[in-house]
């Protein structure tokens, strides 16, 4: 019981860190000055936590699994989208990436990835990109619950890691922008059951020095993380973030 209650408080922690950065890393001097690639490594733990989370959800029940995360996501996500639309529509020259076309915006909605006329796979609000690769995970893991409940992290893991693999064999732009993420969301999943074949390790959770460690380590390796990005050694980066989970 210990394990539970102590792993569900340092991942709702970690969430909170991993928020604050991709926050921070798109306000554009603040951006700059910590390094843009913090808001990568925040959202490669968001991508892992929804891999993790995901199977232990649906450990007891799956009763309407897709229709709380259509609640969940779609009618911000829908109402934001539709805002950016028409500010993009009346002035475009306020935005980089986005291209306010009714095929993109059909695009958007329904969470079809395209590439922009500027090179960018980007949806019409475009920090909602990550947002697609967590959509499709669901419908995949959905589909993966009817055909066997049993292996549904299997099913579901086998398709994104395909996607993975397709994604480094072949040269195309929307499967470049999305590859790490079916990565990442297959290992977090994986993580998962590892986690429950490790004993529970007990910790004074009144002291403030495990704490203060934790969330140490979780900037002190985001910064190597960032200079790993910017020295192009990508691959070592991303096993520090997978690294930094497994410690939470």
């Amino acid at each position: 019981m210990v394990k539970k209650i102590n792993y569900f408080r340092n991942l709702q922690e970690l969430r909170g860190m991993s928020a604050c950065l991709i926050v921070i890393s798109h306000i554009p001097l603040v951006g700059i000055t910590i390094g843009t690639s913090l808001g990568g490594y925040g959202v490669t733990m968001f991508f892992l936590l929804s891999g993790f989370l995901l199977i232990h959800s649906t450990e007891k029940s799956t009763s309407f699994f897709l229709e709380k995360r259509i609640i969940r996501i779609i009618p911000m996500y829908y109402l934001i989208t539709l805002v950016t639309y028409v500010m993009a529509s009346i002035q475009p020259e306020w935005f980089n990436t986005t291209v306010a076309t009714p095929q993109n915006l059909i695009k958007s909605l329904l969470f079809i990835p395209y590439m922009n006329p500027n090179g960018n796979v980007r949806p019409i609000l475009d920090v909602a990109w990550a947002l697609f690769p967590e959509v499709w995970f669901y419908i995949v893991f959905y589909i993966s619950l009817k055909i066997s409940y049993k292996h549904r992290a299997l099913i579901t893991g086998g398709c994104f890691m395909t996607l993975f693999g397709i994604g480094m064999a072949v040269e195309n732009p929307i499967l470049n922008q999305f590859k790490e993420a079916f990565l990442t969301l297959s290992i977090g999943m994986f993580l998962y059951y590892i986690w429950k074949w490790v004993p529970a390790v007990k910790i004074n959770t009144k002291s403030w020095v495990p704490k203060f460690i934790l969330v140490a380590m979780y900037f002190i390796i985001g910064i190597l993380y960032n200079n790993l990005i910017y020295a192009k050694k990508r691959f070592l980066a991303i096993i520090l973030a997978y690294f930094v989970f497994c410690i939470f």
